[in-house]
C-alpha cells in the first residue's frame, strides 16, 4: 500500500541520520567531542532511533492490517511530536546539568 511506501522512505531517511550520528559517536575521540557534544550525539542517535521505530511500527501495522489498517498506520505518526518532545527535554536536562557543573 501507499502507507508502506511512505513509511519505508521515512525509515530510510531517519535511519541514515541515525547512522551518521552513530559514525560520529564511534569517532568521538578523533573528533574530540566534549561531554556536551557527546550527550547531544548520543541523544541524536536515540532520537532518530525513535523515528525509525515509529516508521517500522507503521509498516508493521499496514502490512498486518491491510487496507483497513492504513488509518492506524498513518495515525501512529502522531507519536513523533510527543515522543520527540519528551526525549528532547531529557537531553536538554542532561546538557544543563553538564553546563552547570562547568560554571
Amino acid at each position: 500500500t501507499l502507507m508502506i511506501v511512505y513509511s519505508s522512505g521515512f525509515v530510510a531517511v531517519f535511519l541514515i541520520f541515525m547512522l551518521l550520528y552513530l559514525h560520529a559517536w564511534r569517532r568521538r575521540e578523533a573528533l574530540e567531542l566534549n561531554e556536551i557534544e557527546q550527550v547531544l550525539t548520543r541523544g541524536s542517535i536515540y532520537g532518530y532511533g525513535i523515528m525509525v521505530a515509529i516508521g517500522l511500527a507503521s509498516i508493521l501495522i499496514a502490512a498486518i492490517a491491510g487496507p483497513h489498517g492504513s488509518l492506524w498506520a498513518g495515525l501512529i505518526y502522531w507519536l513523533t511530536g510527543p515522543l520527540s518532545a519528551i526525549y528532547g527535554v531529557r537531553i536538554r536536562r542532561k546538557v544543563l546539568v553538564l553546563k552547570a557543573g562547568k560554571a
